[in-house]
């Protein structure tokens, strides 16, 4: 039963709950207003907030495992339940779904593509309209994947952090190993976030350590530490007008 056809069963709130331990993602629709949205995982729903007051706007349509990675474009929101990747419509109803063969862990919608790390460190590249497999690319030995981001500038590459300290930079489209850096972090990378500087990334450990990383020149430009794990980076970007 589809939610338009009753609101016996319609999620509305989970009373006391506002997110979950899987990363909330953010979205920001290209409209006048440019309205950005947060995503967050309960359980097995996606709830949308509005950044601007973090109001509550809706709630997903139930999926049928709980959730484990979510994702957004300007067009789609993604939730992985399982080995499987709703297409979420408006942030509610599920359009269709995306399927690879282990648990999905993180993914990066990727223009007409979205890049999808399973459970066994394998990459995954498939096209959202047809749910067909790109490209795939296989765990290398003893790199787990534990993080992922696509580096601003940098055409069809990813940078994929481990949980041994290492990153590398993947290109997505012919499925090469481009680079292995040398720097080895002292932790599991838990966080990769793009600075606004260009070639300019925050790693983030599980030891509470946060490095900017110069990823063109493989240099550590500054170092920060707080107590515990790092579990999400934000920059504020601040444009100017004259």
């Amino acid at each position: 039963m589809l939610r338009y056809e009753t609101r016996l069963l319609a999620p509305y709130k989970s009373l006391g709950e506002v997110c979950s331990s899987v990363p909330p993602a953010f979205r920001v629709l290209p409209t006048q207003r440019r309205i950005t949205s947060v995503l967050c995982a309960i359980e097995n729903v996606v709830v949308q907030y509005s950044a601007e007051h973090l109001r509550l706007v809706s709630v997903s349509d139930v999926l049928p495992e709980a959730i484990n990675a979510v994702a957004a474009d300007k067009r789609y929101v993604y939730a992985a339940a399982g080995h499987r990747i709703a297409l979420l419509h408006l942030s509610r109803q599920v359009l269709r779904w995306l399927e690879v063969s282990e648990k999905v862990l993180l993914m990066i919608p990727f223009g007409e593509v979205i890049v999808v790390v399973d459970a066994n460190s394998s990459l995954h590249v498939l096209d959202i309209e047809d749910g067909s497999r790109v490209l795939q690319i296989d765990s290398a030995g003893e790199f787990t994947i534990n993080a992922i981001i696509h580096p601003a500038t940098y055409l069809n590459k990813v940078v994929v952090g481990s949980t041994r300290g290492k990153l590398r930079l993947l290109n997505v489209r012919t499925g090469k190993l481009i680079h292995e850096f040398a720097t080895q972090f002292d932790g599991k990378v838990s966080v990769l976030e793009q600075s606004p500087a260009v070639d300019i990334l925050a790693v983030g450990l599980h030891t509470g350590h946060i490095h900017l990383h110069n990823i063109r020149t493989d240099e550590t430009i500054a170092t920060f530490t707080q107590d515990t794990p790092i579990t999400a980076i934000a920059f504020r970007w601040v444009m100017f007008c004259s």
